[in-house]
């Protein structure tokens, strides 16, 4: 099965001026200024190959950071999630840790039946964990490659330790015939997830 996601908009400039913003670097570089961190061009110069990796503003949750790590950095976070935001999770292989496998099935409104998700790397000593995916998800909308990367750190401006910060990036690479499909990187979702997840542990502080 493939889907398709699309949204079209008028805009007062004539199409080859709106393709100098839409058609390179630039786009992402104003995403950066206006919702995100940052973004680094990993590979490329906005061409085909080009490899992005998108830094989202880090995001304070009012709980220590070994608490806040036993939500974001197991099994649970997912699990949470399908609760929450998606139609169910599998775990197809692993209990949490590197090598991880699970089945995220979507919600029909993703308009994304489902991807399967690969944990790369878990790091409980500082606080990171890697997860990619590996079939279906956005691999079926021409990516080559979509990457999560979740950090959590004590909070340097907190002497008390009952804060910390989340950040999360996002790495990713599209196929030429679908360079269209990059807009589907929103972080709407993230941020749906990061605020219910935070709340959660807030709730049972």
């Amino acid at each position: 099965m493939f889907g398709s996601l699309s949204e079209e908009v008028e805009v007062k400039v004539s199409a080859d001026k709106a393709w100098q913003l839409y058609g390179s670097i630039k786009l992402g570089e104003i995403a950066a200024k206006h919702t995100l961190e940052s973004i680094d061009v990993l590979e490329g110069d906005g061409g085909v190959g080009t490899i992005i990796k998108v830094y989202f503003k880090p995001v304070e949750v009012k709980v220590a950071a070994d608490k806040a790590w036993q939500l974001y950095g197991t099994i649970k976070l997912p699990d949470f999630a399908a609760k929450h935001t998606f139609e169910r999770l599998d775990i197809i292989e692993g209990d949490g840790g590197a090598g991880t496998i699970v089945k995220v099935t979507f919600k029909p409104e993703f308009g994304i039946p489902y991807c399967m998700e690969k944990y790369t790397m878990v790091d409980n000593d500082k606080m990171v964990k890697e997860v990619e995916i590996i079939e279906g998800g956005f691999l079926d909308f021409g990516f080559t490659l979509y990457r999560v990367r979740i950090e959590v750190q004590n909070n340097v401006n907190d002497d008390t330790g009952s804060s910390c910060v989340v950040k999360m990036t996002i790495e990713y690479e599209v196929k030429e015939e679908a360079i269209d499909n990059a807009s589907l990187t929103t972080i709407e979702p993230f941020v749906v997830l990061m605020k219910i997840a935070n709340e959660h542990l807030l709730n049972s502080a």
